[in-house]
């Protein structure tokens, strides 16, 4: 029999430890903006719970609501028009001087992105902002956000508005990506790419933004930076801030910056221009035990998982906080009304670490100790955040749940009467197979399924764990429960044939009663992963950090093969013949896995199986309400 679930207070609060000022947590741009950040909530919730003030404050939202007003819209066309003309000018300027290479060819294929807008019968910019507000009441309505014909134009409008936002700089923006590949991830290029105005679309908003947060006094600041696609705006409000308040300790933190910190320890350059440390690995306690040495005046060095130029910290803390005494998450400073959806998915971890944690390809679990919350703990957590802020979905970002955990989960949930709905990833084992039905009736709506790959070979190399047969009995068995099941698929794992591709590809049209989505991706090297460590295994060599002090993966030469334009051939090959299998299905435009729980939640897994994007299916959006 289970425990019995403890009280929503969950731990009790430790007495305020007089800080002059908040701990001011900064998540910057870009990420998408339809849900709070796990880290942000994570680490606010235990700085709070530690008796820390602090202060969160979602600055992407912001970013995201401010680019998508119409008068910025309007903006964004008067500065394509002046900057169509530079362009024009310095290319012509280049020509007739003979001046070629990459900057002429880059400036000539910015033109032609100006040129071909401002050409169009009709004004983009316009007719974005005509429709921006209603695109965005639609995300946030829960009546239209259901109605397809609605939801998915909206979806559209608004990836396109955000791309005409971004093309004056040279940049590509959209609501679950940003990429601006004029700049290398050097630290070099980041301190030019921080302070350019004509390529960093960040630079104008973050200064407007900067006397806000300067006003708040705080006794620290710490970013957290997730993502590549974060990497530059988070640079650029850091050093914002740190030429804003010189004399505040500013940290930067995440799961980015923990895995490159060692290589920036040796570039005081970095540490001079955007921040005084990082934080590795699991940030919570390091940030706790970090903002009472700032204030004790105590060198931050000396703080378990903290880097600054002068030193590093042990990298384990001492003792280890399990992760059932952590603070639990807290939405508050965070407008959840404002977020791009109807109602929030907030994330939520029930245990760190991989309990597999062999596989070749992967380093997601680097650096990270195997822990979980007990399910009482994890239950009342859910609890909490669904008394105090009437949250109903939750996404596990755990690596993976073992089966037993998930099960013992499910039961609590059932016991509990909590009525809240929920996804997670999972490994294709066979301990599933008894677990899958439980699921359900807990609020499971869908499995991300690390498939991985069709062929037997392929999968052993990766050293999955998982019977290349066996496993679809367990997708089976999550068909019968009644989940979604979603998977994970990559290609370019070195040695891949092209027969072992077309097995991949296979597997998913061959199985869409089994597999019903999918997420395709191409192999990259993470640094810290076992092949990594072991190269000459896989017929890697010539293995390359140099040159790229934010990048967290490697470059390599293969000597099995495939090379680049292979992959790429691979890559369309599943396109095509997955678009034939599939057809045109509502839940590839649906843009993101929360998005379509929310509809699995309400329509169910047939309905959304079987719900195309024909006008005819779009227009029915009523049925099964």
């Amino acid at each position: 029999m289970l425990p019995p679930v403890p009280s929503p207070d969950l731990l009790p609060a430790v007495p305020s430890a007089g800080l002059s000022g908040p701990v001011l947590l900064l998540f910057p741009p870009q990420w998408t903006p339809q849900n709070p950040s796990f880290g942000l909530t994570s680490l606010g919730g235990h700085l709070r719970h530690k008796g820390l003030k602090t202060h969160l404050m979602d600055l992407n939202l912001r970013f995201y609501e401010e680019v998508l007003a119409p008068e910025h819209l309007l903006y964004c066309r008067e500065l394509t028009r002046s900057r169509a003309e530079h362009l024009r000018n310095r290319c012509k300027f280049r020509l007739m001087f003979s001046v070629e290479g990459k900057h002429l060819e880059r400036d000539a294929a910015h033109l032609l992105r100006l040129d071909e807008l401002l050409e169009r019968p009709e004004d983009p910019w316009e007719a974005a902002a005509r429709g921006v507000e209603e695109a965005l009441n639609c995300l946030r309505s829960r009546e239209h956000f259901y109605e397809p014909a609605r939801l998915v134009p909206s979806l559209v409008l608004l990836d396109e508005a955000l791309d005409l936002a971004a093309a004056p700089y040279d940049t590509h923006l959209a609501l679950n990506d940003f990429r601006a590949t004029r700049y290398p991830l050097t630290v070099e290029a980041m301190e030019a790419a921080t302070e350019d105005s004509w390529g960093n679309p960040f630079l104008g908003l973050m200064k407007k933004w900067l006397p806000e947060l300067v006003a708040c006094k705080p006794s620290m600041v710490a970013l957290s930076i997730s993502s590549f696609s974060q990497i530059l705006a988070g640079l650029t409000l850091a050093r914002l801030v740190k030429q804003a308040l010189p004399d505040i300790h500013l940290t930067l933190g995440g799961n980015f910056f923990g895995r490159v910190a060692d290589r920036l320890q040796k570039k005081p350059e970095f540490f001079e221009l955007f921040c005084d440390s990082l934080v590795v690995g699991e940030g919570e306690v390091a940030f706790e035990q970090l903002a009472r040495a700032v204030r004790e005046g105590r060198p931050p060095e000396q703080v378990a998982r903290v880097v600054t130029a002068r030193g590093r910290g042990p990298l384990q803390p001492d003792p280890a906080v399990p992760l059932e005494e952590l603070g639990p998450l807290d939405l508050a400073d965070l407008p959840l009304e404002r977020y791009f959806s109807p109602e929030p998915v907030i994330c939520i971890q029930a245990s760190r670490g991989c309990y597999w944690g062999l596989c070749s390809f992967c380093d997601s679990y680097w650096g990270v100790k195997l822990d979980k919350k007990s399910t009482p703990r994890l239950v009342a957590e859910l609890q909490r955040l669904n008394e105090l802020y009437g949250v109903r979905h939750f996404e596990f970002i755990d690596e993976c749940l073992t089966p037993k955990d998930m099960a013992d989960m499910a039961r609590a949930i059932q016991k509990s009467g909590l009525a809240i709905h929920w996804f997670a990833n999972a490994r294709t084992e066979k301990g599933f197979l008894k677990v899958l039905r439980h699921l359900p009736p807990a609020g499971c709506s869908m499995l991300l399924w690390g498939f991985e790959s069709a062929s037997p070979r392929i999968l052993k190399l990766l050293a999955k764990g998982v019977h290349p047969s066996e496993r679809w009995r367990v997708l089976q068995a999550s068909v019968a429960a009644g989940i979604w099941n979603f998977a994970y698929v990559f290609f370019g794992f070195p040695g891949e044939t092209r027969e072992e591709a077309e097995e991949t590809i296979q597997g998913l049209c061959n199985n869409t009663d089994l597999l019903h989505s999918y997420g395709r991706s191409i192999y990259t090297l993470g640094r810290h992963s076992p092949m990594a460590q072991n190269p000459d295994k896989y017929g890697l060599s010539d293995l390359v950090e140099g040159g790229t002090d934010l990048s967290v993966n490697l470059t390599y030469t293969n000597h099995l093969g495939p090379d680049h334009e292979e992959v790429q051939q691979r890559v369309e090959l599943c396109t095509r013949h997955c678009r034939q299998a599939y057809g045109d299905p509502l839940w590839m435009a649906l843009r993101n896995r929360e998005n379509l729980h929310l509809y699995l939640v309400r329509y169910g897994t047939q309905q959304i199986r079987e719900w195309s994007l024909s006008p005819r299916q779009l227009q029915q959006a009523s049925f099964q309400k």
